[in-house]
């Protein structure tokens, strides 16, 4: 008995994707063509590209993402890389006096602009406000203090020793009760 072989046609339409799956190809879709444009203007002579440049590229598409998606979810990530990727670059032309070794804070103040970033377009501001003016004001001392523009003399060596107010805050975090809304 013969057996009948039937061929069955799917479609492929971006219909049925979900919505955020659509999206993600649009930021796949500028990481390569930014990509593109970075090693076309490498082969005009118009830039050298350098992995910073890369990591700026990928914070770029996380922000492109996440505004596709109209969602907050990669913008601190990306902020976060493009700063990152600019505090690598500005070190590697020699941009900042010190380099990456004396201007470390600067890695604290990127982490601060990101989560001051994201509070700007969230709803409950205040998980991001607060550790981002934190992170600001604790990556700001610190810059001061490692550019040695605060002269304090025995304060500096106490000064050293800032690791452990990060264990302290460590410790605090585990640790804190988090407080419940009551509703009636």
């Amino acid at each position: 008995m013969p057996v009948e072989q039937h061929a069955i046609h799917i479609q492929e339409t971006t219909e049925d994707l979900p919505p955020k799956f659509k999206k993600s190809h649009y930021a796949i879709g500028s990481f390569l063509i930014l990509l593109g444009i970075l090693f076309i203007f490498k082969k005009v002579g118009l830039i050298e590209i350098t992995w910073p440049l890369i990591l700026m590229a990928t914070g770029f598409v996380s922000l492109v993402q996440a505004r596709l998606n109209r969602s907050s979810g990669g913008v601190s990530p990306g902020i976060f890389l493009v700063c990152l990727g600019l505090i690598f670059l500005a070190d590697g032309k020699n941009w900042i006096e010190g380099g990456v070794t004396q201007n470390w804070p600067l890695v604290i103040l990127a982490l601060s602009l990101s989560f001051l970033g994201t509070a700007s377009i969230v709803e409950d501001r205040r998980k991001h406000w607060s550790p981002g003016l934190i992170l600001l004001a604790f990556g700001g001392f610190l810059l001061v203090v490692e550019y040695g523009w605060i002269k304090w003399g025995a304060l500096n060596e106490v000064l050293s020793w800032w690791p452990i107010l990060l264990i302290i805050a460590g410790i605090w975090f585990m640790f804190r009760k988090k407080r419940h809304k009551y509703t009636d």
